[in-house]
């Protein structure tokens, strides 16, 4: 897995976050919208709740970017859409 590869998986998860929607609370809402690892499961397998090593990185990626856990990051109630947008495209541009 190179850093190229990680960058385009959260370039990918930002389209289907623009695409299917977000959510909080879970991988996938009832219409499709996903959190913010769900994204990037879909990017990297075509499903939410599919797991590779390549998703595996591009989340680690985002956790380090972040500095905590995706999961708790994108349900605090405090967070939009558009944080998860920013983020992902600081962490795939970090080390670019």
């Amino acid at each position: 897995m190179t850093p190229e590869q990680t960058r385009q998986i959260l370039g990918e998860a930002i389209k289907v976050l623009e695409r299917d929607g977000w959510h909080q609370g879970g991988l996938v809402a009832a219409d499709g919208a996903v959190c913010a690892m769900g994204a990037i499961n879909r990017a990297a397998t075509g499903s939410a709740h599919d797991y590779t090593m390549a998703g595996a990185l591009a989340v680690c990626t985002l956790q380090m970017s972040i500095g905590q856990q995706v999961p708790q990051w994108n349900d605090d109630p405090s967070r939009t859409k558009e944080d998860v947008i920013l983020a992902m495209k600081k962490a795939a541009h970090h080390d670019a």
